[in-house]
């Protein structure tokens, strides 16, 4: 979990193009917010508020520094998205499921899925 510190030194630091982190944001891809709402892990309550917790930070760190590509593990859910804004969302996979790995293209920043 980034600490508060950490996300405003970041956001001080301006807009960037690309932001990986552990943690999703909140309103992310489909299928994360689909893991997030269903609890399928049946992770418990101090799991699900520390993962509350994080995501607010990391929420805050989208939104300030608002990255054209953003990437993140730590649900376990393979999903990708572009929002209105014309940024996206790539959500990993996990170890030995397929979409857990992809490439980032730099001249335009197209992520394509290693399977």
């Amino acid at each position: 979990m980034p600490s508060l510190d950490e996300v405003t030194a970041a956001v001080a630091g301006g807009p960037v193009d690309v932001l990986i982190t552990h943690e999703t944001i909140d309103g992310g891809t489909a299928k994360v917010e689909a893991v997030l709402r269903s609890n399928p892990q049946r992770w418990d309550e101090a799991a699900l508020e520390y993962s509350r917790r994080s995501r607010r930070l990391v929420t805050a760190l989208w939104g300030g520094v608002i990255p054209d590509l953003f990437i993140h593990g730590h649900l376990h859910t393979a999903d990708r998205v572009e929002l209105p804004t014309g940024q996206r969302i790539v959500s990993l996979g996990s170890d030995r499921q397929k979409k857990n790995i992809g490439v980032i293209h730099l001249g335009d920043l197209a992520w394509t899925w290693i399977d």
